[in-house]
């Protein structure tokens, strides 16, 4: 694995949630597994009982490191679900953003399987990290957890498919990577 991904959205406000993703195999495509690479953690928070979010984000992908300032929203969609809006501006002044939104099905009362998709898109590019302008990527996934010490712990295995498009398929296709991958997931979401 190179490179590798430290997402941090830092708590500004008390009580932050944890969810801390290492991918069991090697993604094909390093755009790709620097997203999922080991120590993946976001860090979050809302004001008080609003859904807005605010932080920090840390990439280190290959090239040189970026530090974002994030602003979002998170709430729930009718049907139940989840639904997470983040607005990133890197110190460089790109702007980017992402769209998730995800399901947890109940099996059991602590078994649960929750299917998601990721939309990143950005406005602007970064060449240097291999980022184009526009749909970036859109991933799509599933993680069955199991909830532990009244659910405020968590481990999960999962499988993702991720697929890039536009400016950033044609900067890894330039570069001879793949512009797709499947790539296995084992994690733990903590909740304080």
């Amino acid at each position: 694995m190179t490179g590798g991904l430290f997402e941090k959205a830092h708590p500004i406000f008390n009580g932050p949630a944890f969810d801390i993703t290492c991918p069991v195999n090697n993604p094909p495509n390093p755009r790709i597994r620097d997203r999922a690479c080991a120590h993946r953690a976001r860090f979050q928070r809302h004001i008080k009982r609003r859904p807005a979010k605010a932080g920090i984000r840390f990439n280190n992908p290959e090239g040189p490191d970026r530090t974002y300032a994030v602003l979002g929203v998170h709430g729930l969609a009718p049907q139940w679900f989840e639904i997470d809006a983040d607005a990133f501006i890197s110190q460089e002044g790109d702007v980017s953003g992402r769209i998730e939104a995800e399901y947890e099905g109940l099996i059991t009362n602590r078994i649960i399987l929750t299917p998601s998709i990721e939309v990143d898109f950005g406005f602007s590019h970064d060449r240097e990290i291999g980022l184009g302008t526009g749909l970036r990527s859109v991933e799509i996934g599933a993680r069955l957890s199991y909830d532990l010490l009244e659910r405020n712990i968590a481990p999960y295995i999962g499988v993702h498919y991720e697929h890039l498009f536009g400016g950033t398929r044609a900067l890894a296709n330039n570069a001879g990577e793949d512009t797709e991958g499947v790539f296995a997931v084992i994690g733990l979401r903590l909740q304080l």
